[in-house]
């Protein structure tokens, strides 16, 4: 029963440890918005926000019904010729 009740208790301590870590360790990320690439004809955006838990997300989008979902920031592929009207409706987010 010792062993049982030390075991326990390391194994919250390790918990607590890694839950305190990982909030120090996670990247604070303000809302920004940002080109941070161009192609001959599109441009990625990143939108970053500080979202709940500080989950951060991304996802690329080449045509506006082609999105993929993966941890990160948002990174958005906007073909040139709407990029004015994505980043007003981005920038809403903001």
């Amino acid at each position: 029963m010792e062993h049982q009740g030390l075991l326990i208790f390391i194994i919250v301590i390790l918990s607590i440890a890694a839950f305190f870590l990982s909030k120090r360790i996670a990247p604070k990320v303000n809302n920004t918005l940002v080109m941070v690439f161009e192609t001959e004809n599109q441009i990625r955006f990143e939108l970053a926000q500080n979202l709940l838990h500080e989950h951060h997300f991304e996802f690329q989008i080449h045509t506006t019904k082609d999105a993929m979902l993966a941890l990160g920031t948002y990174q958005i592929w906007v073909d040139k010729t709407k990029v004015d009207a994505v980043k007003a409706v981005l920038e809403t987010f903001i």
